[in-house]
């Protein structure tokens, strides 16, 4: 489709086989070539690390951008580019974890947020969580997977805008494609957004396409509609 100049992906449950599975399948390197193919600029869009997803991006072949810790940085052009300001208080974070959370392994390379894990996927828990960081005034994000404690002022939307404007692009301009509540912004923003079968119930709804198939064949298949390739199961 004429008009899309940018595709902004999230990684896990979006180019992974599915929400709650971070394996990479076949479906994963289509959705790369295809990109390779089109005149667009990729995007990797997470809330992983930024050497996690430009690792990843390097090895599926991606040349775009990626923005990394749910918008707070971005590697562009073999520069590092910060988006947002220093980092949540370990204090903070301790507290967090004495609730039942414990510290993703990728902390030790994050510039801006700390992701923490729920021992056990309580949404009491999650919110009294949510309020501890709110009130020492610093954001809370769950993306179905972590709860991410960074500075205010982040947000994949952010981060892409800021982006953006690098690339002399505009939101009516992009294809974004997310499954967690961590999308939403971002996929409401877009021009066009899309979510796979099995993405969150706000991400299905904030989307203007919502796929028949989960996971990375869902996202494949949202492409494939919005460029008029043949849609083809991976």
């Amino acid at each position: 489709m004429s008009g899309v100049r940018v595709v902004a992906l999230d990684v896990d449950g979006t180019i992974t086989a599915r929400r709650g599975d971070t394996r990479l399948d076949p479906c994963s390197i289509k959705i790369a070539r295809v990109l390779d193919d089109l005149s667009v600029e990729p995007v990797l869009v997470t809330g992983n690390s930024l050497p996690v997803v430009k690792g990843l991006a390097s090895y599926l072949g991606l040349r775009g951008p990626v923005i990394a810790e749910n918008g707070c940085v971005a590697f562009v052009g073999g520069e590092r580019i910060h988006f947002c300001r220093g980092k949540p208080p370990k204090n903070l974070v301790e507290s967090i974890v004495e609730l039942g959370f414990v510290e993703s392994w990728q902390n030790e390379y994050r510039y801006h947020e700390y992701a923490l894990i729920p021992v056990a996927p309580d949404k009491p828990l999650i919110r009294r969580a949510s309020s501890l960081a709110r009130q020492a005034g610093y954001s809370a994000i769950w993306s179905g997977y972590a709860l991410h404690i960074q500075p205010p002022g982040g947000g994949k939307a952010r981060g892409l805008e800021a982006l953006l404007e690098m690339l002399g692009a505009s939101w009516s301009e992009v294809l974004a494609v997310g499954d967690g509540d961590n999308d939403v912004e971002m996929l409401a923003k877009a021009g066009i957004s899309g979510a796979p079968a099995d993405a969150s119930n706000q991400a299905k709804t904030a989307a203007s396409i919502v796929a028949s198939r989960p996971g990375a064949s869902g996202t494949f298949e949202i492409i494939s509609r919005v460029f008029n390739l043949p849609i083809e199961p991976c």
